[in-house]
């Protein structure tokens, strides 16, 4: 079984490192103060003493279990009509606060959802120092089938800095649980999303080979996007913004990704897609040529991409190369 956490560890002293450039689109639901159905816990024995984020669901009947013994939330099943309704769990086991942004992807669709009672796409979430905090949390489902959804935690969202080295985290301090939900009697998946990018084996003379990066616009196709490594641009205004998608399968396994861009903490679209799907062989790799339209605001943008393995198969029973959910490295572009 899974746990029921998807835990990264976290650098110490990251916070320090702030920017100046103004904040992320302000069309968000910050909570400030909680109902009496929030709970503050303290977190699991054994992550007491490590740095780090979580993100899980836990039933309501199932709240006064520890979370270790509480039984699997890879897979639910509703009736038709019936909203998706567990409660959340939030995990800080730092010595510091921590600010998270929280939205949903429901099939590959960034979707609004209510958590304590306020509805919203993003929600702000602080959460204590050596907290795992518990909020009740709700969506409406409303086609019977195979259901997809995604929860993601945005870490350091305020920080727009430009610093390389913050921006060079390949995982963009991103913590995210998936789990299948099954609607109804139905069990043909809600969307149907097929790869149209088959990869190609990676030269042999490569040696970064990271699961999602970026690359700098090529000006010679004899440069491999590893040289190129892009963390921090500069765009025009309102102007479309051009770099590469590089992809990489080091496992020993073919997989199916599943690619979903945002900007800003909202889902965008890059060349018409709002989810790009690649096939990758092991020891592939996959080149995607993107563009993206950067705001008509000046300031730094960041933009980056939640992916995950094998859409609409199964967690629950080890369909899929690997249970989590991922984030890239998270992007800085400054634009004027």
């Amino acid at each position: 079984m899974y746990r029921l956490f998807v835990v990264l560890i976290v650098l110490v002293g990251l916070q320090s490192v702030m920017g100046c450039h103004g904040g992320p689109n302000n069309e968000i639901m910050r909570h400030e103060s909680f109902s009496d159905d929030v709970r503050f816990k303290e977190p699991p024995s054994d992550m007491k003493d490590i740095p780090a984020r979580g993100i899980g669901f836990t039933g309501a009947e199932h709240r006064g279990i520890e979370p270790y013994s509480r039984p699997q939330t890879e897979e639910f099943r509703l009736e038709e009509g019936e909203p998706f309704t567990p409660y959340l769990n939030l995990l800080n086991t730092s010595l510091e606060s921590r600010t998270f942004f929280i939205t949903t992807i429901l099939d590959y669709k960034q979707a609004s959802f209510r958590l304590d009672g306020k509805t919203a796409v993003l929600h702000e979430i602080t959460v204590p120092p050596g907290t795992d905090m518990e909020l009740p949390f709700r969506i409406e489902i409303d086609n019977p089938g195979v259901h997809d959804l995604q929860i993601v935690a945005f870490d350091y969202p305020y920080n727009q800095t430009l610093d390389i080295d913050f921006r060079m985290d390949l995982y963009g301090y991103v913590t995210a649980r998936r789990a299948v939900i099954v609607v109804g009697e139905g069990e043909s998946p809600a969307r149907t999303p097929t790869p149209e990018i088959e990869g190609t084996p990676a030269p042999e003379d490569v040696s970064f080979k990271p699961w999602v990066c970026f690359a700098e616009a090529p000006e010679s196709e004899e440069i491999h996007p590893s040289e190129r490594q892009l963390y921090v641009g500069k765009a025009d205004t309102g102007k479309p913004y051009q770099f590469q998608i590089l992809l990489n399968n080091p496992d020993q396994e073919a997989a199916d990704y599943a690619l979903i861009p945002f900007l800003d903490f909202h889902q965008v679209e890059i060349q018409g897609h709002d989810v790009i799907v690649a096939h990758l062989e092991p020891g592939e790799e996959a080149i995607i040529d993107a563009e993206l339209k950067m705001p008509e605001t000046p300031g730094v943008h960041q933009f980056q991409i939640i992916w995950l393995f094998d859409p609409y198969k199964s967690v629950l029973n080890q369909e899929v190369l690997a249970p989590f959910v991922f984030g890239s490295p998270r992007i800085a572009i400054e634009t004027r």
